[in-house]
C-alpha cells in the first residue's frame, strides 16, 4: 500500500499539470531564458480584392513574426479611416509566424483607408466590376495558411499523454509480477 501512495504522490501533481495545459489550450515556453518576453513584428499587408463592389467581402491579412524564440499571443488592431475595425488574437510560435486576416465588407462605396498596426493600405468600394487584389507591401510568407491551430501545445500534450500511459502500463505490469 506504501507503494501506491507513493506513486499517487509523486505524479498526481504532474498529471494534474498535464491535464490542465491540455483542456485549456495553455502555450507551454519551448526556448528562450525565463522571464523572456516575446517581441513581434507585423509586415506583408495584403488586401484582397483592392477593389469590391458593395457587401462584397475584402480580406485583409499580415504576417506576425516573433523573433526571441518565446512562443505568445499578439493582438492586432485594424483601423479604416482611422477607426477601429477589430481586434484579434493570434497565438505566435517560438521564433515562428502566423497569419492574421479580418474579413470586412462595406455598405458604401469610396476609398477606404486602412491601418494594421502601422502598416498602411487602401482598397475601394465601388458599386460597379471589381478585380483580383495584390499585395500592399509585401506578398505573404510562402507556406503560411492563416491557421492560428496551436500545434505545439497540442504535440506536447500528446507526448505527456503517452508517456503517463506508458508509466502506467509499466506500473500495472510491476504490480502483477508480484
Amino acid at each position: 500500500m506504501r507503494g501506491i501512495s507513493l506513486l499517487r504522490a509523486r505524479w498526481l501533481p504532474i498529471f494534474c499539470l498535464v491535464l490542465i495545459s491540455l483542456f485549456s489550450g495553455a502555450q507551454a515556453v519551448s526556448a528562450g531564458t525565463p522571464g523572456t518576453m516575446p517581441e513581434f513584428s507585423i509586415s506583408g499587408l495584403w488586401i484582397s480584392p483592392e477593389q469590391a463592389g458593395i457587401g462584397q467581402t475584402v480580406s485583409i491579412s499580415a504576417i506576425v513574426r516573433e523573433s526571441v524564440n518565446v512562443s505568445g499571443f499578439y493582438e492586432a488592431t485594424l483601423k479604416i479611416n482611422g477607426v477601429i475595425e477589430g481586434t484579434k488574437k493570434i497565438s505566435v510560435p517560438p521564433a515562428g509566424s502566423e497569419q492574421i486576416v479580418f474579413n470586412i465588407s462595406k455598405k458604401e462605396a469610396g476609398t477606404y483607408s486602412v491601418d494594421l498596426d502601422g502598416l498602411k493600405g487602401e482598397f475601394i468600394v465601388t458599386a460597379g466590376k471589381t478585380t483580383a487584389g495584390a499585395p500592399t507591401s509585401g506578398a505573404p510568407a510562402s507556406g503560411s495558411s492563416g491557421s492560428s491551430f496551436p500545434v505545439v501545445p497540442v504535440v506536447i500534450g500528446a507526448v505527456a499523454v503517452l508517456l503517463l500511459a506508458g508509466l502506467l502500463v509499466f506500473y500495472l505490469n510491476k504490480k502483477r509480477a508480484r
